[in-house]
């Protein structure tokens, strides 16, 4: 990695030049067209979003987290972090 950095003098640069040159580089790949998915990552992103759907509906909210920990009989508020 170091050869690039050499041969192109980018250790030259200030550490802003650098960071913006590592944002043109990443956006000029992002231009790019990517590869597809493969039938297996596919799959993988399917089960994972069947997942998620379930323990989204299995899921409590904020009040329900805050009365399960919020001793007997207590009204005090609990602070959100």
């Amino acid at each position: 990695m170091t050869q690039f950095l050499d041969k192109l003098n980018i250790r030259d640069l200030s550490i802003e030049e650098r960071i913006q040159l590592v944002g043109e580089i990443w956006d000029s790949i992002a231009e790019e067209k990517m590869p597809g998915l493969t039938e297996y990552e596919k799959e993988v992103l399917d089960e994972r979003m069947r997942t998620f759907d379930v323990a989204l509906e299995r899921g409590i909210t904020w009040e329900e987290i805050v009365e399960g920990v919020r001793p007997k009989g207590s009204d005090e508020d609990i602070p959100m972090i």
